[in-house]
């Protein structure tokens, strides 16, 4: 069978890719292979079933197979690829061999897995697939304490799905809570939350074995022995390019699939895009993993466009981030100021504590803030939020300002909307570029 267009996965980057396709070539035919039995999902929603929030893993499904019917792709489910002929252009399954005139890889991410003595055990789970989420939730119910191996976004937000189910929850930090997202005074706010809510932090060693007859009964951390019925490795992901290495695509110094500035692989007419590729950073102009399903849907979006004809570019990268921990909602944008440091860029940083109303109305909260600057020009390259509510607004609104090289000073006169009962009239955020201006002129 020869198609137009074959897409190689169905989470956010593949289903992307299959409606650009479809909306750029209405004629076309367009395939997509899921190695998965489930249509598009969202993997994001997976701790949010464990905790309660969400009825069910099928409720958090995004496009059902009668939405790819209905625009006429064909979308094979539980189906594994054998292998992928680049030079004749084919990818055989064990079913059927399909011909292609071009390709979109979407294989997306795995759960990086450490050496750990005693991983095998039963009861030992990583976060990633519908499967994985239900096999965690089954588990939850037979027991009663549970090690989290890591303190990425999903690792904290299962350390508060278990402690929602009643389990007794310990999260192992290495070194900080969210490390990648946020500065370390950030990371003292949520490792303190967690704690006000009842999980145990075990902080500056990582875990060095599990242990158990088959079954995981305990953790070693720093050498002492910590029982666990079961334990969640969230230790971060790593490109599932498995199949792009066998295709003999390159594979870039991040581990990811390279691709240019159209997620033209090494390939000409292969294309890629998600968890599986490495993007742009937009500040450092240097590559990295993004994992973010809002990069993987824009970049599917590009990827299945040009693999039906389009020329579009791959979007900016900015990273932009946030998550729900207990009853606060925390937000990044940017570099972080070790992030920064690290790629040679000399910073400012400008932090404050701020209500989001006056003082005078009743029910403001405080709006945690911290903007980094680079020295030579004022121009914002970062920025984190903490607040009770409406951190996603402001952390879009930071977005906007760091792709449009906005600097402290434009953004301290930038001009913010007020009202008594919404907001005050000088945004935390503009309170917060305030004294990065001053200190970046003081340090002139």
């Amino acid at each position: 069978m020869s198609v137009d267009v074959v897409v190689i996965g169905a989470g956010s980057a593949g289903a992307s890719a299959c409606f650009a396709a479809r909306k750029q070539d209405r004629k076309a035919n367009i395939v997509c292979i899921n190695k998965e039995p489930y249509p598009t999902y969202s993997r994001c929603a997976l701790p949010f079933v464990i905790g309660g929030e969400i009825d069910s893993f099928k409720t958090t499904t995004v496009f059902e197979a009668s939405f790819f019917e209905k625009q006429n792709i064909e979308l094979l489910l539980d189906t594994e690829i054998i292998s992928v002929n680049i030079k004749e252009q084919y990818v055989q399954t064990s079913e059927r061999k399909i011909e292609f005139k071009s390709l979109v890889i979407a294989t997306g991410g795995k759960g990086r897995l450490p050496d750990i003595p005693g991983i095998e055990n039963e009861g030992v789970f990583v976060l990633r697939t519908r499967d994985h989420g239900d096999a965690i939730l089954k588990r939850s119910a037979k027991g009663k304490k549970a090690i989290i191996n890591g303190a990425s976004f999903i690792a904290l937000e299962v350390a508060e799905a278990l402690k929602h189910r009643g389990m007794d929850v310990s999260c192992v930090i290495r070194s900080r809570a969210l490390r990648s997202m946020v500065d370390n005074q950030f990371s003292i706010m949520i490792e303190e939350k967690l704690e006000e809510n009842g999980i145990t932090v075990l902080k500056g060693a990582p875990v060095t074995e599990i242990t158990g007859d088959g079954t995981v009964s305990h953790v070693i951390v720093n050498g002492e022995q910590i029982p666990a019925d079961m334990v969640i490795i969230s230790t971060g992901t790593e490109p599932d390019v498995c199949l792009a290495r066998d295709m003999g695509l390159d594979i870039g110094q991040t581990g990811g699939i390279k691709v240019n500035e159209q997620l033209e692989t090494s390939a000409s007419n292969i294309f890629a895009a998600g968890d599986c590729v490495e993007s742009q950073c937009f500040i450092r102009k240097q590559p990295f993993i993004s994992g973010l399903g809002t990069i993987a849907a824009r970049q599917g979006m590009v990827a299945g466009a040009n693999a039906a004809g389009a020329k579009l570019s791959s979007p900016l990268v900015l990273n932009a981030s946030i998550m729900k921990l207990f009853d606060i909602e925390i937000g990044a944008v940017g570099l972080t100021e070790d992030i920064a440091k690290n790629a040679g860029f000399d910073i400012a940083v400008g932090g404050v504590k701020y209500p989001d109303k006056p003082h005078y109305y009743p029910g403001g909260k405080d709006v945690y803030v911290r903007l980094l600057a680079h020295k030579e020009d004022g121009r914002i390259i970062g920025a984190q939020v903490i607040a009770k509510e409406g951190v996603a607004a402001r952390v879009n609104m930071l977005s906007l300002a760091i792709q449009n090289r906005m600097t402290a000073r434009e953004l301290q006169m930038a001009d913010f909307c007020y009202s008594p009962p919404c907001s005050d009239t000088w945004a935390p955020e503009a309170i917060a570029a305030t004294g990065l201006a001053k200190r970046l002129e003081r340090k002139k």
